[in-house]
């Protein structure tokens, strides 16, 4: 199980790189005598950057918590670990194929580039604390799932079934009087 919630986390990551690198605003710096600089109004697309990664990771985290949990419900502290693990390992992944996605390092660009001539700067996190958007946002979602069930709930196998376990054990209908 914690398999399976780690590679669906993986692939999910793959699909959250991609939709960061379409999102994500261009950082332009300008090339002046070899080196670059940052206008005011592009520093703050550093931010559009990072936050665009955290509202990504939050979906992702959201929409696979409230699946996978769902599903494996009967073993909440192994899909938590699994959760937790592929969320780390699923936003490790956006955050890398975003930056392969990306226009590549800015230094080679720089020594070939003239000047006045404007450069995206490559895909990146200024903030890396926003990796752990996606599982904090699964531990919260599974606080709250957990918080909101009774946990003493059994399922009857008889229900489950349609009757066709009777609460004696016997098979057949069920032998209700």
């Amino acid at each position: 199980m914690i398999i399976e919630l780690i590679v669906t986390s993986l692939l999910v990551g793959l699909v959250v790189g991609v939709v960061w690198r379409m999102v994500a605003p261009e950082v332009m710096v300008e090339v002046s005598d070899g080196n670059t600089s940052l206008f005011p109004l592009q520093a703050r697309r550093l931010f559009d950057v990072d936050a665009w990664f955290a509202i990504l990771g939050a979906c992702a985290g959201a929409v696979l918590t409230l699946v996978m949990f769902t599903r494996h419900r009967h073993l909440p502290v192994t899909a938590l670990a699994g959760l937790v693990a592929g969320g780390v390992l699923g936003s490790l992944v956006a955050w890398r194929l975003g930056d392969l996605l990306g226009p590549g390092e800015l230094a080679p660009r720089v020594a070939d580039a003239a000047d006045g001539e404007q450069l995206a700067l490559p895909l990146d996190l200024e903030a890396t604390g926003v990796l752990l958007v996606w599982p904090v946002v699964a531990v919260g979602i599974v606080l709250v799932l957990t918080a909101l069930t009774d946990d003493r709930t059994r399922i009857r196998v008889g229900a489950a079934l349609g009757g066709l376990v009777s609460r004696r054990g016997r098979s057949g209908p069920s032998s209700r009087p």
